[in-house]
């Protein structure tokens, strides 16, 4: 077990999930997969249910568990790698596999008092497998032969390996390493140990589908070409995951009561409504079971009406983030209520609607409406990982599978503590944060008509096209689904707006800009959406202090506006960053990464990647302060 207090809840989702390698101060540790969380009738102490419609549906799950912080934890894992060296004699050697020692493990050999020092490599591939690194056929490597040969050893088939791992001189480089084998002394440097294309050369080849986490050891080969990587490295653990803000209608208190027993009972209540009954004839056939706590408190109707908004959310359309984002931006817009009160302190949504008058500076700026949300509820979910090359966030599950799969955090089921039976694992992880938020839309018409202008339609087309290239290139997503999600011109004006804005709500709010996040709603079909939240969260209880609502009222939001159409009009690499051209790039036949932006860099418009929803790409001043095409044109020639 891992102490929950060495790892908050949110680096559970973030970067220490199932899969991944956590340093511990005598040990390496593999987090396991979510079937050997534990679940017994302590659940509550070490985990909190929430829920969320949108991502419910959009992820095939009934809820979701948040890890509560706790003197003892509920989250297994195993030591890994094995392998391990010795503080003094320096011996390579494997320690059983085990759960992890909070002592460490020791020498075997010289018996020292020191624990071991775990291994800095393994081997991975794109797949997400991983396995020990080869050590005793490192050291008896023969280049010229390859990693199927090596030169006569004079050990017996019957003799363990006997290896040492030392350090030639001073540094940090691969080079002043070396592993020896103490029977023939054969010895080689670890240069190439984390070179893919040397891994290659060498001819390892040989990656078995291990998946320890899962407690799978597949000895069938995997298509992949496997590499070494150190333990530390960013590239070993690439979490997936989705994020949604909670939507006020479905805060209640009743929902409180049905998570402990809805998740459960999903598929009974489903299998329910397949054969015809309705939510009435379900309640009183299951009054003195699954619903008898949160009949106690609650009248019948109210709990039905609950129970028909989650079963509609089931059948809703949504199976990507884009389908998610869109349904959060129409349910943003319809709500103009000042407190929609939660069920808990902490699940509360306060939205206090904002009047722009016709008088008021912002129409000739095109903003529309503006909403304050003081406290705003944000929920994340980890589905899987990649390792070697980052997951890409607008990938549908499906396309992950195909294109480049990430591995699953769970398998198989687990029991019910309640009834001793073996359930389909119906959750995944996630974590709950608390903050504010101030949301607004543009005028449509005006979008719609600017948009239409020949040269913004040529200079966005070459944009999302070099990027729909680049990614495919990569195999992390489909050209056609980068296509449709980036359809128009608006998502690079209100992606671009949103980075400068964050960087003006910094100086005036006193947030960090890496603590300020953007959502980007934006799609032309039918529904023309079109907005942008920017909002900051924590996982305190009170979220925030309101220091970005307090930028809301209409006055001051002026000023900002104004100040930000300004900012982008000038950057401190002009003219070279405004002189960014992709549409004459392209012309020449130039591939550079600037194609997959505008007019952008880091003096103007690029934020830390905590901020951004697509990692820095896609922006372009051009499109906001053009003299004769930019959205703000009319203002900035005035």
């Amino acid at each position: 077990m891992v102490d929950i207090g060495s790892i908050r809840p949110s680096q559970l989702i973030t970067s220490f999930g199932p899969g991944s390698l956590v340093n511990l101060e005598h040990d390496t540790v593999m987090i396991l997969g979510l079937q050997f969380w534990k679940r017994d009738t302590n659940e509550e102490k070490f985990f909190k249910r929430v829920s969320h419609p949108y991502l419910s549906r959009q992820l095939e799950k009934n809820y979701f568990k948040m890890p509560i912080s706790g003197d003892k934890s509920a989250i297994p894992c195993i030591s890994f790698p094995q392998w391990a060296v010795c503080q003094e004699c320096h011996r390579l050697q494997k320690h059983p596999k085990t759960t992890n020692s909070k002592n460490g493990f020791f020498c075997r050999y010289c018996k020292s008092d020191l624990p071991l020092f775990h291994s800095t490599f393994v081997q991975i591939c794109d797949n997400g497998h991983i396995q020990e690194f080869p050590w005793e056929r490192w050291a008896h490597l023969n280049e010229k032969i390859g990693a199927t040969g090596r030169k006569q050893c004079t050990k017996g088939d019957d003799e363990e390996p006997k290896l040492e791992f030392i350090t030639t001189q001073k540094g940090t480089s691969l080079s002043n390493y070396k592993v020896r084998c103490l029977h023939c002394d054969e010895s080689r440097t670890m240069t190439g140990a984390t070179d893919r294309k040397k891994f290659r050369q060498l001819g390892f080849k040989e990656c078995y589908k291990n998946q320890p986490w899962l407690n799978i050891d597949d000895k069938k080969s995997c298509d992949e070409d496997i590499y070494g990587v150190q333990v530390n490295s960013s590239s070993v653990y690439y979490p997936s995951t989705v994020t949604s803000l909670l939507i006020p209608n479905w805060i209640h208190d009743v929902d409180e009561v049905l998570n402990e027993n809805y998740g459960a009972n999903y598929n009974t209540i489903r299998a329910d409504r397949k054969y015809g009954k309705s939510f009435d004839q379900i309640m009183d056939y299951h009054k003195d079971g699954m619903f008898k706590k949160v009949l106690e408190t609650y009248s019948k109707e109210v709990v039905i009406k609950r129970l028909e908004l989650r079963y509609e959310s089931a059948n809703l359309e949504i199976s990507t983030e884009g389908e998610a984002l869109d349904q959060e931006f129409d349910d943003f817009s319809d709500v103009d209520i000042r407190t929609i009160k939660g069920p808990t302190h902490d699940r509360k949504v306060d939205i206090e609607p904002m009047v722009i008058d016709s008088s008021s500076p912002l129409n000739d700026y095109g903003i529309g409406s503006l909403k304050k949300f003081h406290r705003l509820v944000s929920i994340q979910v980890l589905r899987g990982f990649t390792r070697g090359t980052p997951p890409d966030p607008y990938a549908t599950e499906t396309q992950m599978r195909k294109k480049h799969p990430f591995r699953k955090i769970s398998s198989g089921s687990q029991k019910n503590y309640e009834t001793g039976e073996l359930e389909e694992i119906d959750w995944l992880p996630a974590v709950e944060t608390r903050g504010e938020g101030l949301f607004f839309k543009f005028d449509e018409t005006r979008l719609q008509n600017w948009e239409k202008r020949p040269k913004v339609i040529e200079r966005f087309n070459v944009i999302v096209d070099s990027y729909a290239e680049n990614i495919d290139a990569q195999e992390r997503s489909e050209k056609q689904n980068v296509l449709e999600r980036f359809s128009s011109p608006r998502y690079l004006l209100l992606h671009t707006f949103a980075h400068l804005l964050i960087r003006e709500i910094a100086d005036y709010a006193g947030y960090h800009e890496a603590s300020l996040k953007e959502r980007i709603y934006s799609t032309s079909d039918k529904t023309m959406r079109n907005g942008i939240m920017i909002y900051t969260s924590s996982s305190s209880s009170e979220g925030s202090l309101g220091g970005l609502v307090r930028l809301g009222d209409v006055k001051k939001f002026e000023e900002i506006i104004e100040n930000t159409v300004k900012r982008s009009n000038s950057c401190s690499r002009d003219p070279l960053c405004g002189e960014t051209n992709p549409v004459i790039a392209q012309n020449n036949k130039i591939t550079s990464s600037t194609q997959l932006s505008g007019s952008s860099c880091y003096s103007c418009t690029l934020l830390p990647e905590t901020s951004c929803q697509n990692f820095n790409n896609l922006l372009d001043r051009w499109m906001l302060e053009d003299t004769e095409d930019g959205f703000f044109r009319s203002q900035l020639n005035q």
